[in-house]
């Protein structure tokens, strides 16, 4: 997932929630496991802020293949 520039890109990947919902997050890590494959996701979520606010946080779990999918025209090499 690196560019060979130097920076680390953070490509987009669909995220399959457990109701169902398809939302956009990001594919952070992915790591070879025994069966098969998991994946770091980050999705951004509202979090309380100062005096009552909302601010965007990223939440990043390990998801299985059946709760991630490639989004088309995007290199996850």
């Amino acid at each position: 997932m690196d560019q060979g520039k130097g920076t680390l890109s953070v490509p987009p990947i669909c995220v399959i929630l457990p109701d169902a919902q398809e939302v956009r997050g990001r594919l952070h890590a992915r790591r070879q496991v025994k069966d098969g494959w998991l994946y770091q996701v980050g999705i951004l979520l509202w979090q309380d802020g100062i005096n009552g606010s909302a601010e965007p946080a990223e939440q990043r779990v390990w998801v299985s293949p059946a709760h991630a999918r490639p989004v088309p025209g995007v290199s996850y090499e």
